[in-house]
């Protein structure tokens, strides 16, 4: 506790009474967790890059004595269960800045280290799945990569952040099969990040059932 875990730009708060945001619907929302207590309207999670307290259900723990009021329900094939879980998370920056310079900020510290390029991440809009971008120093222009894909980027890489998007996006999900919503900035840039590469198979045999047109 007391540690620096993120930026110190970031912070993180359990706000479950949140119910819409910018006219997206939050499905995590909820104002009563399952052991039936209210939580606190937001919980300060992470201040400016500092973990300052952790969720807790009605057991204490070493660290957090009493129930935060963020035991949830869980559905499960198998049946319904319950779990610790923020159901609304939202994530903020002191210092937001705008794509352009943290476009700028990207390709400055790729120029520093003597690299012809930079790395983008996006994910598509149909899933969670990320599309990886190679982005050129000299001119800026983007170039998709097809044989390669970014590894999952872990904590310790956010902490060295270099620039925070200022604008936010809402992520909804169902996490271990609890729904979950993340309300955070829409973009981050990061000193390193792994690639892996794809082995891309060009297919060869011709198709099993013939063209009808050719009939």
């Amino acid at each position: 506790m007391n540690r620096r875990i993120l930026a110190t730009d970031i912070s993180v708060k359990a706000t479950p009474f949140i119910t819409n945001y910018n006219g997206q619907t939050l499905i995590g929302s909820y104002s009563v967790d399952a052991q039936g207590v209210a939580p606190d309207s937001s919980l300060v999670l992470i201040e400016n890059g500092m973990l300052r307290t952790l969720m807790n259900d009605r057991v204490p723990t070493k660290r957090i004595g009493e129930t935060t009021g963020n035991r949830v329900y869980s559905y499960q094939p198998q049946g319904i269960s319950t779990r610790v879980s923020p159901g609304v998370l939202s994530i903020t920056t002191s210092n937001g800045l705008a794509r352009d310079s943290l476009i700028s900020i990207l390709l400055n510290a790729a120029r520093v280290e003597g690299l012809d390029y930079a790395y983008i991440i996006r994910t598509l809009p149909a899933g969670r799945n990320a599309a990886l971008y190679k982005i050129s120093v000299n001119d800026a222009s983007e170039q998709l990569v097809r044989a390669a894909v970014p590894m999952r980027i872990d904590l310790t890489r956010m902490k060295r952040s270099l620039g925070t998007s200022q604008q936010t996006i809402v992520t909804n999900m169902i996490a271990g099969g609890t729904p979950v919503s993340i309300i955070s900035p829409n973009a981050m840039v990061i000193e390193e990040v792994d690639i892996e590469k794809r082995n891309l198979q060009n297919t060869t045999k011709l198709p099993i059932v013939s063209n009808p047109l050719s009939l």
